[in-house]
């Protein structure tokens, strides 16, 4: 979608291509207005690549929104977000650009793209301008509708927090139930969450970031390149020789499977999910995919390896669902990082993974199995 394209309105079937709409949106938009009733900690991972300013209406007292992903929202910079008692519409709108008129929440249980889809998801996305002044309008007369549309407090985070409880959440859209976050959260996470606050990580990473991109935008790959991203990740992993098929295969392979894996507007189980029946990057495993995925974006892949892994045992937040065995587990252990961060009060949802890896570095050599 670009500003020059012609108006059209585009039928959206199911969750993807809802997904994928909001990304294609996001990227061409100054600005966007939400009115959507319930939102997730998946409004980040949608919306984590847009700068602009957001306008966001939502139902914050209603179980279905989680408050902390609210706050989340409220602490990014140029985010304005107002609560509505009775809000059920999910309208998306890029002024100037489009609008997704649907059905789907901004939440894991509308917008994930994953096994075993309970939901049933659809909208339209129209880019005639005359209509779209017109949702612009409609969300305008929402937005200044007081005193049924207000301000949120932190008094108002408090209560909603403090219902939500009372009701049996449970996200969907996975194979493995998320676990809960345990109450209270361990006093050693939130000291390190302390500590790892600052950390940029979009600079820290931008080097691996732009390998990444570059490799991407090639036509073709030579087997050069394709051994400098192995020897990039081996500094990492420590294990150079596990990383020979990888090499061997054919460098279209990989740069698909790449694209594939790199690809934020589609679900992150249906990229994986795609990679491993195509056997587009043979010798990688969801450790490796995932910490690309990590350099790629940093703010919104933590990866899970082994420093995952003892952390979670530690702290008893292990679940079976939740690991690197399969695209279903990590997407559990994603939508499970989702909940900490947003918990925490971090700047972002791959934060997770600094205070994965300051615990890890804590413990003792021959502590570490």
């Amino acid at each position: 979608m670009t500003r020059n394209s012609k108006s059209y309105a585009k039928f959206l079937p199911n969750p993807a291509s809802i997904r994928q709409e909001i990304v294609g949106l996001a990227s061409i938009s100054k600005k966007l207005d939400l009115a959507v009733a319930f939102i997730g900690p998946e409004w980040e991972r949608l919306l984590g690549s847009y700068v602009g300013p957001i306008r966001v209406l939502c139902w914050l007292n209603h179980p279905a929104t989680d408050p902390d992903a609210v706050r989340s929202i409220m602490m990014r910079k140029g985010s304005l977000v107002k609560q509505r008692t009775g809000l059920h519409t999910k309208v998306y709108l890029a002024p100037g650009v489009g609008a997704i008129v649907g059905s789907a929440n901004l939440s894991y249980s509308a917008l994930a793209d994953r096994v075993g889809l309970p939901q049933c998801e659809a909208a339209v996305c129209v880019t005639d301008q005359t209509i779209v002044k017109k949702i612009g309008n409609w969300f305008d007369l929402l937005w200044n509708d007081m005193p049924r549309t207000k301000s949120i407090s932190n008094a108002d985070l408090a209560r909603a927090k403090k219902e939500r409880k009372k009701w049996p959440i449970q996200i969907v859209n996975t194979t493995n139930p998320i676990p809960p976050l345990p109450e209270p959260l361990p006093e050693a996470i939130t000291d390190l969450a302390k500590q790892v606050q600052k950390m940029n990580l979009l600079e820290e990473f931008s080097e691996y970031h732009d390998q990444l991109s570059e490799l991407i935008a090639k036509p073709k790959l030579n087997r050069s390149e394709i051994s400098q991203l192995a020897d990039s990740i081996a500094s990492w992993t420590g294990h150079r020789a596990v990383y020979k098929t990888f090499e061997m295969q054919p460098p279209a392979a990989i740069l698909h499977g790449l694209r594939t894996l790199l690809d934020e507007g589609r679900d992150i189980y249906d990229r994986l999910q795609e990679i491993r029946e195509k056997s587009l990057l043979r010798g990688f495993h969801i450790p490796s995919m995932s910490l690309l995925l990590y350099w790629y974006r940093p703010d919104l892949y933590p990866p899970f390896n082994v420093k995952t892994k003892r952390f979670l045992k530690d702290f008893k937040m292990a679940s079976p669902g939740m690991s690197a065995s399969s695209p279903a587990c990590y997407s559990t252990w994603l939508g499970f990082a989702d909940l900490l961060w947003t918990r925490l009060q971090l700047p972002s949802v791959g934060h997770i993974d600094r205070i994965v890896s300051r615990y890890y570095d804590s413990l003792k050599h021959e502590d570490i199995e």
